[in-house]
């Protein structure tokens, strides 16, 4: 487990205000059916969940796994698919997770803060053209690599921004500048 924690690690990128995000991506590449599997060998998570984990996983929850390697937990994915109270579980659409929702899954608050604080490197937004408009939480990690101010006025500042390029898919440039309203 610690061999994927430090590849996930690896792959991390860091944003302007210094906030590191990892790519869906990576987590695509990473997962595969076998380190899954290997995964939850390593946590002693019983043989008989492990195809229903490994196709959940794989279907709907990528960066609830990652999140769970990441913090130590592996073995708790286990308990959010049980929590999941629906057939057709879509784990990763369930998140962020506060700690209320938490309390299900662990009782002791120190699992819930770490998650709380970790789960945010994998929710950076992915850009693409004719999006709608998105509200994020004052917590998400924006794929911002340079930020620099062009300007301001009566209602907000302009920034030009550098976008990730594996946060995108606008144009197949490694790089790509923005100019960025921020409303005050």
């Amino acid at each position: 487990m610690d061999d994927l924690r430090t590849i996930l690690i690896q792959y991390e990128i860091e944003s302007y205000d210094r906030k590191t995000f990892i790519p869906f991506s990576v987590l695509k590449d990473v997962f595969t059916k076998e380190a899954i599997s290997s995964l939850m060998r390593q946590a002693s998570i019983e043989l008989f969940y492990h195809n229903e984990i490994i196709r959940t996983v794989l279907s709907c929850a990528l960066r609830l796994f990652a999140i769970l390697v990441v913090i130590g937990e592996t073995k708790s994915i286990q308990k959010f698919i049980e929590a999941d109270h629906t057939t057709q579980p879509d784990l990763d659409s369930k998140l962020p997770f506060d700690d209320e929702t938490l309390k299900e899954i662990w009782s002791e608050s120190d699992e819930r803060k770490v998650f709380i604080r970790k789960q945010w490197m994998f929710l950076s937004p992915y850009i693409e053209a004719d999006q709608a408009h998105r509200r994020l939480s004052d917590r998400a990690v924006l794929p911002f690599t340079a930020k620099e101010k062009i300007g301001a006025g009566g209602y907000g500042n302009v920034y030009k921004v550098r976008l990730a390029a594996s946060q995108h898919s606008l144009n197949d440039a490694k790089t790509l500048s923005l100019l960025v309203k921020r409303l005050r």
